[in-house]
């Protein structure tokens, strides 16, 4: 049993204040710490009464001697591997005994001692503490004087804000020239983590995510439905864009047995079905006949307008006979909506625009452009079509040969 106070100040009045409490009173402590609050002479030391159980490092340990001597020799004491500085009035070296236990619980801690002797000894050492928020850093600076050539670094890990605290200790540590690595991180031990890949997002929730509302249900009367027609041949008429009736949309049924009949005749790197150059035009004649039959009656040939070479050409049209055929040899690029030939919302009826420009007598090129007759986005462009004029003779040899290879294929 017993009460331990603990007292700092200057050792000669420590000690008269301890002479003073044992003249006085049985109860040394509650009358030390009475004496030191009530007398002026007094005033500079700081005492303070600790809470424990039995009053250590005293004669009132005595009683605990006989159940120590057999703990300390239940231990097992080896030889340190790192520097070890007792707590004792002088010096001590070697391994320690089975008395260890019951000689520190009875002798006075001499901790100033000690820490003098290592300051002396060490004169610009860094005093780092080794546990957490146990002030022994601060006792340790205390007991050597404050030395200006000496670091004292105290640890604390265990309270609210430790990882800022253990961040500040660590960088006063590097500045003191130190070299601090975490252990886990350190060379020698790769091998003893695996690595551990997080995923790109924080584990909680961030302040600017917002809960998620439902949205009200509105229901709404569906509207009448209209029966729309099937169109039922290769051009239908659709609607005029102005009021002047100059401009019409019509629709291309690419349904009929007679549009697949000419895309499949025409086949590109032997994958992709393609319409013919002059198919659309084809069909914009056969469009216009609908509305004006006698279109049909009229012959119509290319005209040139506005030639570089020759400026009084402007206001004259040159009509010239086409002769020879030409065949595609080539297309400089083509682009296409990605997804288009699996995409189920394709449209079904195209607005397919083409120019062509003859760049000599025997070679000419085409662009043509394939437009979604529901809004009018662009779907695929095919630039650079070129033509080639091939002889009369060569192209019935070519068309014999296909037509001798594919004797079920002659009806096309």
């Amino acid at each position: 049993m017993g009460s331990m106070m603990a007292v700092e100040g200057d050792l000669t009045t420590v000690e008269s204040l301890l002479s003073a409490a044992l003249a006085g009173s049985t109860a040394v402590v509650q009358a030390a710490a009475q004496l030191a609050k009530e007398d002026s002479t007094y005033a500079g030391l700081r005492v303070k009464v600790l809470n424990v159980t039995n009053a250590f490092h005293s004669s009132l340990v005595d009683p605990l001697t006989k159940e120590l001597v057999p703990l300390g020799q239940a231990l097992t004491f080896r030889d340190a591997k790192i520097r070890l500085e007792r707590a004792t009035e002088t010096a001590e070296g070697g391994r320690s005994t089975a008395d260890f236990v019951s000689h520190h619980l009875r002798s006075p801690v001499y901790f100033h001692h000690a820490a003098t002797r290592l300051s002396e000894e060490l004169k610009d050492a860094i005093w780092l503490e080794a546990g957490s928020n146990s002030t022994i850093s601060v006792m340790a600076n205390k007991a050597v004087g404050g030395s200006g050539a000496s670091h004292f670094q105290s640890i604390n890990i265990t309270t609210d804000g430790s990882y800022s605290l253990l961040t500040d200790a660590t960088t006063k540590l590097w500045q003191q020239g130190l070299d601090v690595t975490f252990w886990g991180h350190h060379k020698p031990q790769i091998s003893d983590y695996s690595p551990l890949l997080l995923p790109p997002y924080q584990f909680e929730k961030s302040r600017h995510w917002l809960d998620i509302k439902q949205v009200p249900v509105v229901t709404e009367k569906a509207a009448p439905v209209v029966p729309v027609q099937p169109a039922s041949g290769l051009i239908n008429f659709f609607s005029f864009l102005d009021d002047t009736k100059r401009s019409v949309r019509f629709l291309i049924n690419t349904a009929v047995p007679e549009f697949k009949q000419m895309v499949e005749a025409h086949i590109m790197a032997s994958t992709v079905e393609v319409m013919p150059g002059m198919y659309p035009v084809e069909i914009a004649i056969d469009a216009i006949s609908t509305l004006w039959p006698e279109f049909r009656d009229y012959t119509y040939q290319p005209e040139l307008q506005g030639s570089p070479a020759s400026p009084s050409i402007s206001s004259q049209t040159l009509v010239t006979l086409f002769r020879g055929i030409f065949i595609r040899d080539r297309v400089d690029r083509w682009m296409r909506a990605p997804g288009l030939r699996t995409d189920p919302a394709k449209p079904k009826e195209w607005e397919v625009f083409a120019v062509s420009s003859q760049e000599s007598d025997s070679a000419f090129i085409s662009d043509v452009f394939a437009f979604d007759a529901r809004n009018g986005s662009l779907f695929e462009a095919i630039l650079g079509i070129r033509y080639s004029k091939v002889p009369i003779a060569g192209i019935r040899k070519a068309l014999n040969r296909v037509v001798a290879e594919n004797p079920l294929q002659q009806g096309y």
